[in-house]
């Protein structure tokens, strides 16, 4: 369910940047995260027509040029539930693709260290890789 926040074209270009990069996060950029975001962006506006700015910025997103501490900084968010839309929003992409990889979830927590973010308002959003230590078995007698 994609949350609603009151942004100018400006922020909605922010936004795009970091779900972009949200979909990026894992090297593979598929056409349900593409639709994702769509969806997401669309649910901002009030008549669901993305302005020629953003559809424009959408186009011509690099994500080598990606700095999301300036994303993050050009949101301009200062209220932690705002803070949490967005990286819920993030979040909505990464699960779009039915698969949760490591990269997306650390692209969450670098996001919300961005807004500035404390560790408890996202993660809930990530997961952790467990490492098991398997022992090798003894050498089989000859």
């Amino acid at each position: 369910m994609t949350q609603k926040l009151v942004l100018d074209t400006q922020q909605l270009k922010h936004l795009a940047e970091l779900l972009l990069g949200a979909a990026y996060a894992d090297g593979d950029y598929d056409g349900h995260e593409a639709e994702a975001i769509g969806d997401i962006l669309r649910g901002q506006v009030h008549d669901g027509e993305l302005p020629a700015a953003v559809t424009g910025h959408l186009a011509g997103f690099d994500i080598d040029e990606l700095v999301v501490e300036d994303a993050a900084a050009g949101l301009a968010l200062g209220e932690a539930n705002e803070r949490r839309a967005v990286l819920q929003l993030i979040s909505e992409v990464t699960h779009a693709d039915d698969v949760l990889d490591h990269e997306e979830s650390e692209f969450i927590r670098v996001v919300g260290r961005a807004l500035g973010a404390a560790p408890e308002e996202y993660e809930d959003l990530t997961f952790d890789l467990v490492t098991i230590q398997v022992s090798s078995p003894p050498p089989i007698p000859e």
